[in-house]
């Protein structure tokens, strides 16, 4: 890339948060390499899995059925473990939390942190109750489904930045973002 196109996305970057959607993918894949821009979408609009190559798909695969099944996973080996079948109720919460990830972000498991701390202070710390277990289970799911979202944009980044004709297909239905530095 020459300096006069340099020193042009370099004052794109200076004027707003958002990069407009006539941004080239030269551009797009300078930018990313730089860590200069990142993207944001929903997550309904784009099937990540159908853009990855068949190596990606495989691993994209066993990250998704892991942070999906492990929370429901945990509350049934805990269940097991302290003889007390109301923990199964942790499968619910898990699938809960996954849910209220997608609706509402992340901002849900911090409040439910607090609040929680709060009882433990109180009450103490006890792993088998139900006041400490449920909201833990619920914790977990959404942070699993976080790292879930991480991996589904890195493999979309990856698939935008390797082909300019899926750039240009989903460039409306992506917002590119600076980076503050």
């Amino acid at each position: 890339m020459d300096e006069e196109k340099k020193k042009q996305l370099m004052d794109l970057l200076k004027s707003s948060p958002f990069v407009g959607k006539d941004i080239s993918h030269e551009d797009f894949v300078y930018g990313i390499k730089n860590n200069s821009f990142t993207i944001d979408y929903e997550f309904k609009e784009i099937n990540v899995y159908e853009l990855c190559s068949s190596k990606k798909k495989n691993s994209l695969a066993v990250i998704h059925i892991v942070c999906s099944i492990l929370p429901s996973l945990l509350s049934v080996i805990f269940s097991i473990i302290y003889s007390n079948w109301w923990l199964l109720l942790g499968v619910g919460v898990s699938y809960l939390g996954i849910i209220f990830t997608h609706s509402f972000g992340y901002k849900l498991s911090a409040y439910v942190l607090v609040v929680l701390i709060g009882i433990w202070i109180t009450k103490g710390f006890h792993f088998s109750s139900l006041i400490t277990f449920l909201p833990l289970i619920f914790v977990l799911s959404q942070m699993l489904t976080g790292i879930e979202n991480e991996y589904d944009k890195m493999y979309l980044i990856d698939a935008l930045v390797k082909s300019p004709r899926l750039f240009y297909e989903y460039v409306d239905k992506i917002t590119i973002l600076k980076v503050e530095k």
